[in-house]
């Protein structure tokens, strides 16, 4: 049984545990059976990238990753972007922020800023 489906039937138990308790005991083996089955993982294990060679940056493309932004750059990269994309997570699209820059950079600008003074990138 995998680590995974052990956790599941784990939680399933003692989440339903006051119903589980009055059922009858061939009642319980289907129900766990089923979980069973539908949790169950045919392979042995998950793939693993130990052994892929990878291509890794430079130091000083590594140093570059904790520079501030530039507006410059912001800019531009907005401005790559296509003007119909998909609403964001805000409500805005790109066209929003391409027409109305002048009056959101500055709210956006100390989102960056606390973004590259607060975050740490860890070591993966």
């Amino acid at each position: 049984m995998s680590v995974i489906l052990a956790k599941k039937l784990i939680i399933l138990k003692s989440k339903h545990r006051d119903v589980l308790g009055h059922l009858d005991t061939k009642l319980k083996e289907a129900i766990f059976n089923f979980y069973e089955k539908l949790y169950y993982e045919d392979h042995l294990g998950r793939p693993f990238l130990e052994g892929i060679c990878h291509d890794s940056i430079f130091v000083a493309e590594a140093c570059d990753l904790l520079k501030e932004f530039l507006e410059e750059e912001v800019w531009k990269a907005i401005n790559d972007l296509g003007k119909e994309q998909a609403l964001g997570p805000d409500g805005f699209n790109i066209s929003f922020f391409q027409h109305c820059w002048s009056i959101v950079k500055g709210k956006l600008w100390v989102y960056f800023r606390s973004f590259t003074q607060k975050v740490f990138l860890r070591k993966a």
